[in-house]
């Protein structure tokens, strides 16, 4: 097999649409394997607005077993509301989903994360843990944004914990400017978008259904290739009109995903 070039997306015009505080290294991997790429968030993330029950449960957490944190927001806005109003307990296990969660939470906590995934870096893989496996009468707190999936706490109540939602930030749709997204199409058209989150994607849908998106762009974006971080997002994209096969990543990490695309490109089997 031939070697890849050295910058091996020189002919792609990809569009990042990570939260804002969260594109840069995208950003950085993509042009430093050629890529042109244009930022466009699909998802704002804030703390919440009325954050006296999340204050109240932290407060508890020293009658709590193990503390799972979902995302790196919910590190960043758990950490800050609990270093703001307690500490943590030294006897509570703390959990991830994602090996970036579990780096930044060991910066933010000072100690190392007890739990994480061994292989798939996701509820389910999470939920393989040894340590995950007899919780019966474990208090756990999950801390997340409003709303998301239920698979992590609705198996641990199966496999008899008490479990309880910390929900520490939000999730908004961000301003788009359609007139602006179209002058750059135009200049450079996009042929590769990457999709984060379903949330993330339904904005987007959201956005060029019910705005003034012009057909012409509406329908490049629709024939755009699709970077997916899990395969629960696939049905959707047919279901929303996308015509292109969704690449599919290992993980959710930056480098995953600039790794499939350069196995796309390249057709190199992964």
């Amino acid at each position: 097999m031939k070697p890849l070039p050295s910058r091996p997306l020189a002919n792609r015009h990809i569009m990042v649409t990570r939260p804002a505080h969260q594109a840069s290294t995208l950003i950085q991997l993509l042009e430093q394997a050629g890529a042109q790429v244009y930022c466009q968030p699909l998802i704002a993330i804030q703390a919440i607005e009325n954050p006296e029950t999340a204050i109240a449960q932290v407060q508890k957490l020293e009658h709590t077993d193990i503390a799972i944190f979902i995302s790196q927001n919910a590190v960043t806005h758990g950490i800050d509301l609990i270093q703001q109003y307690t500490r943590l307990p030294a006897k509570l296990q703390l959990a991830t989903v994602g090996l970036g969660s579990a780096k930044l939470l060991e910066k933010r906590a000072g100690r190392a994360v007890e739990i994480m995934p061994q292989t798939s870096y996701n509820s389910e893989g999470l939920l393989a843990h040894p340590l995950l496996q007899n919780v019966a009468g474990k208090n756990i707190s999950l801390f997340r944004g409003i709303g998301g999936r239920n698979l992590l706490a609705n198996t641990l109540r199966e496999r008899g914990a008490n479990v309880e939602y910390v929900e520490v930030y939000q999730r908004n749709c961000p301003d788009i400017d359609l007139q602006q997204l179209e002058k750059s199409w135009q200049v450079n058209p996009i042929d590769t978008i990457c999709i984060t989150s379903a949330e993330g994607l339904e904005n987007l849908v959201t956005v060029i259904s019910e705005k003034t998106a012009a057909e012409q762009l509406r329908a490049a974006i629709l024939d755009c290739k699709i970077v997916i971080v899990n395969q629960r997002i696939e049905p959707k994209l047919q279901h929303y009109g996308f015509t292109q096969t969704a690449i599919i990543t290992d993980n959710v990490s930056d480098k995953a995903i600039v790794d499939a695309i350069i196995r796309e490109s390249h057709q190199i089997p992964g």
